[in-house]
């Protein structure tokens, strides 16, 4: 059976579909963490200290890499509140900031991949100090 999934997920439209899926399931996590994070919300329903989503957000981009930013965005939109007009104004800038926040914490991450510094090689200034007697 795992054979012939993967067999299916070579085709076309078996990757196709199975990105699609990828997408959905990032849409509804998100969707759905974003939902719990507004019953944290303080000031008028929609202003939180704390915003889960983003944590949905970056997992999603590290696991399953930067092609998985359009289930970020939809389930972000699926969110919003557009009851309004005035609510419709700010929808590109909010929703960009937002997907910045998130690639940039897979950004950091990655830096921090590249960096490798010495570490396992390193002394503490303080104990070649010892070694000699002269510590403080």
């Amino acid at each position: 059976m795992a054979d012939r999934l993967q067999a299916w997920r070579q085709t076309k439209a078996g990757h196709l579909v199975w990105y699609a899926a990828e997408v959905g399931v990032v849409t509804g996590l998100y969707y759905g963490t974003a939902r719990a994070g507004l019953h944290l919300a303080y000031l008028h329903g929609s202003v939180t200290a704390l915003w889960p989503p983003v944590g949905v957000g970056i997992a999603a981009l590290v696991i399953g890499g930067p092609s998985l930013w359009p289930g970020i965005v939809a389930g972000d939109l699926l969110v919003a509140d557009f009851s309004t007009p005035c609510s419709l104004r700010p929808l590109g800038g909010r929703d960009h900031g937002r997907d910045r926040v998130d690639a940039d914490g897979v950004e950091h991450r990655e830096r921090l991949r590249t960096i490798r510094a010495p570490v396992d090689h390193a002394q503490p200034a303080c104990q070649s100090d010892v070694r000699r007697g002269s510590a403080r």
